[in-house]
């Protein structure tokens, strides 16, 4: 799988195919009218008093339902036929590699540099595989730090309050990946 990526301030030097900018990203959109989702990757945690990391799978899968029922809403309001994928044995790993890209390139999006623009290698058999025009990832981590983190923190530094560390919802059509 091939990838490219550069700043805002790279982009007169970096003209290299497939490292589309997100400026076209809405007429983009218009051109899709299919799209295949992949399963959500959303993980809920607790992080408790003496600052241990809990899973929580309960917490996930309401924040997965959630997110999921939003995404769709808000694809029918753009008329876009969103069809969940189940990633077939021989693709699982292949759109496991796509997700895991997503993630780094999201959570490197706005460091060092203010715009952050990516492509990943060519993805049209997926897209024909799977019958549709791009295809969606979303990921998402967030915590919920008990009273008795949020007490024991503000003896020893900075306060710790509940938050979504990180969330990314990516597409990645013939062109290019952008979000």
């Amino acid at each position: 799988m091939a990838s490219c990526a550069h700043s805002g301030r790279e982009r007169a030097q970096a003209d290299s195919p497939g490292c589309a900018s997100r400026e076209d990203r809405e007429v983009r959109l218009r051109g899709i009218q299919s799209a295949g989702l992949i399963p959500l990757d959303v993980r809920e945690y607790e992080v408790s008093a003496d600052g241990t990391v809990e899973p929580k799978d309960e917490w996930s899968a309401k924040a997965r339902g959630k997110i999921e029922r939003e995404l769709l809403a808000g694809f029918q309001s753009r008329r876009i036929d969103v069809r969940k994928i189940r990633p077939q044995p021989d693709t699982a790993e292949e759109l496991d590699e796509l997700r895991l890209l997503n993630e780094a390139i999201s959570l490197s999006a706005d460091f060092p540099a203010t715009q952050f623009d990516a492509s990943v290698g060519p993805v049209g058999h997926l897209l024909d595989l799977y019958r549709v025009d791009a295809l969606i990832f979303v990921w998402a981590r967030g915590r919920l730090v008990t009273a008795g983190r949020q007490a024991a923190a503000a003896f020893v530094g900075p306060a710790e309050s509940n938050a979504v560390q990180s969330r990314s919802l990516s597409w990645i059509d013939r062109v290019t990946c952008f979000g």
